[in-house]
């Protein structure tokens, strides 16, 4: 039995342009909205010519044009990124309002016409409140909650454990279970057996439940990324904690440390590897905080930074370097702005906190770089 064609167009919010329009170059064609681009993509110039009025002025289409576009044929719509292109709609007016008013009508039509056929599935993204662009975000998330109440399914990859999944399962082919419950005991025992004060709960079976659902990532490192450090505008808690621990992946895999039974928030190489730097701190609009960064943690050219002067002796010792260790954590966690900037001691306790190295450590180096950084 033959099987129908599919119908697919796939629009990123980041590649449209309301001004001097999308150039698809093999048919001299420009689309200047995201009607006119997903007609395009559906139906190519037949498909287009059936929306270029409403596309080159900018009007959202009638849902019973976009019914003549889809036609009978099975069709997939995917939307990314529309909160980056509301915000971009909005400067360009038409008539007593703006573009981004008629995407959103445009957004209505479709999901209308999605609930009233059985060959259309349209499936569309928001980046949560705490990204760059939260206040379109917000705006379009209870205009689509509204009217999108038929739905059957809205995926929203947000828990905890999901997170995990996604990040590991883009990451990693594979991941031992074995060594995760293993890590999970290890680091259970560590912190029970510590003198040290760390948070409540840490000690008991939930947290070295996390410990395994996260691993080979601490959950503090976790934690950082996709929750503290997410509720910076210019960061995407998914996305952007992929991308960095991709790269901090990257990093650690080129350079292997034996003293690594997890991935701690001080593995991230602030300083020392510059994509990583420049995610947390150009690419967050804090470019200012690679001052404190080469004074304190680690400067590739000319003087070296204090937790690297200070380091020489844990190393010559034969220790970790302890003064980085505490140094990056504590630059990570001060990333934010406000009440959430800064670290208490016994989440540093935790975080630092490793199966075979002795945690007083931390006392040392914390007063050691005290006393010298900003």
């Amino acid at each position: 039995m033959g099987r129908s064609n599919i119908q697919v167009a796939a629009v990123d919010g980041r590649d449209l342009d309301p001004e001097a329009g999308v150039y698809h170059s093999d048919t001299g064609i420009t689309t200047y909205t995201l009607w006119g681009e997903i007609a395009y993509q559906i139906g190519g110039i037949d498909g287009y010519q059936l929306l270029r009025g409403a596309d080159e002025n900018r009007i959202s289409p009638s849902t019973s044009v976009i019914d003549r576009l889809i036609g009978p044929e099975p069709t997939l719509i995917i939307l990314d990124e529309i909160a980056r292109h509301l915000r971009a709609a909005k400067a360009k007016t038409v008539g007593q309002s703006n573009l981004a008013d008629q995407v959103v009508a445009f957004l209505f039509s479709l999901m209308d016409q999605a609930a009233s056929c059985n060959n259309l599935v349209f499936v569309y993204s928001l980046a949560s409140e705490s990204d760059t662009f939260a206040k379109e975000t917000a705006e379009i998330q209870q205009e689509l909650i509204r009217a999108s109440a038929r739905q059957e399914r809205v995926l929203s990859p947000s828990t905890d454990i999901e997170v995990y999944n996604i990040v590991r399962q883009r990451l990693f082919a594979s991941i031992s279970a074995e060594a995760a419950e293993k890590a999970a005991e290890e680091y259970l025992q560590a912190f029970r057996a510590s003198r040290v004060n760390l948070p409540d709960g840490c000690k008991d079976a939930t947290y070295a439940r996390a410990i395994a659902n996260s691993y080979p990532f601490h959950p503090e490192l976790f934690n950082l990324l996709t929750k503290k450090i997410a509720s910076i505008p210019e960061f995407q808690r998914t996305r952007g904690a992929l991308r960095l621990f991709a790269r901090l992946v990257r990093y650690l895999w080129q350079h292997q440390d034996a003293r690594m039974p997890m991935i701690h928030p001080h593995h991230l190489p602030v300083g020392l590897e510059d994509e990583i730097t420049n995610d947390l701190t150009s690419r967050l609009q804090r470019p200012l905080m690679r001052l404190p960064i080469g004074a304190d943690i680690y400067n590739p050219n000319g003087r070296e930074a204090h937790a690297q002067l200070q380091d020489q002796e844990w190393i010559s010792a034969g220790k970790p370097p302890f003064s980085t260790w505490v140094g990056r954590t504590i630059f990570l966690h001060s990333l934010t702005q406000g009440i959430s900037s800064g670290i208490r001691r016994t989440e540093l306790n935790l975080s630092l906190l490793t199966p075979g190295v002795d945690i007083s450590f931390v006392d040392r180096a914390l007063e050691r770089l005290s006393g010298v950084a900003w």
